[in-house]
């Protein structure tokens, strides 16, 4: 597919915000893609790399509606997609117009200048200390909805659902090159 593909050893996990910070000197000329290795997502990158260079905003998130979301977090978007509470972490008290509870799905476009909101040195999560960090500072963050086939893969019966789903036929996963 024409690929090239790097690999980053930790021989201490550094969880999610230590890993992006420690590949920072790879992204340094424009926004990149980062999704968790444990979902499975049938989404058109095309159009959320489009959303995010509209906006233009230090990330954009990946969301869907989800019964579960209070559980994993709630995340509010106002109508625009612009994120007002993260986790526990708010921009205003308010947003303006209606917003919507989401849940992360781990699929991100991320703007370099995320990096500046960053600590060298530890192991932290992008979600409970760098995204919250953002939205307490007022800076650009967004959602970008998705209603399509997403699946954590994070336990053996979320592995077993995908395996179900996808032999059903029930999702028509994307590749390259389709």
């Amino acid at each position: 597919l024409g690929l090239q593909i790097e690999y980053s050893r930790e021989p201490v996990l550094l969880d999610t915000g230590g890993a992006v910070l420690k590949a920072k000197p790879f992204f340094a000329e424009g926004p990149f893609i980062v999704i968790n290795s444990d979902v499975i997502v049938d989404l058109p990158l095309a159009e959320l790399v489009a959303f995010h260079a509209r906006r233009g905003p230090i990330a954009t998130l990946v969301l869907r509606p989800d019964p579960k979301a209070e559980g994993y977090g709630a995340i509010e978007c106002a109508e625009d997609g612009r994120i007002y509470r993260f986790l526990d972490a708010r921009a205003t008290d308010t947003a303006p117009g209606v917003t919507r509870k989401r849940m992360f799905t781990g699929l991100q476009i991320v703007d370099p200048a995320l990096f500046s909101f960053m600590e060298e040195g530890e192991a932290f999560s992008l979600t409970r200390t760098t995204y919250t960090r953002v939205v307490r500072e007022r800076r650009p963050l967004y959602g970008f909805d998705y209603f399509g086939f997403w699946q954590d893969l994070g336990t053996p019966a979320g592995i077993a659902a995908a395996e179900k789903k996808l032999t059903a036929g029930e999702v028509a996963l994307r590749y390259l090159g389709s």
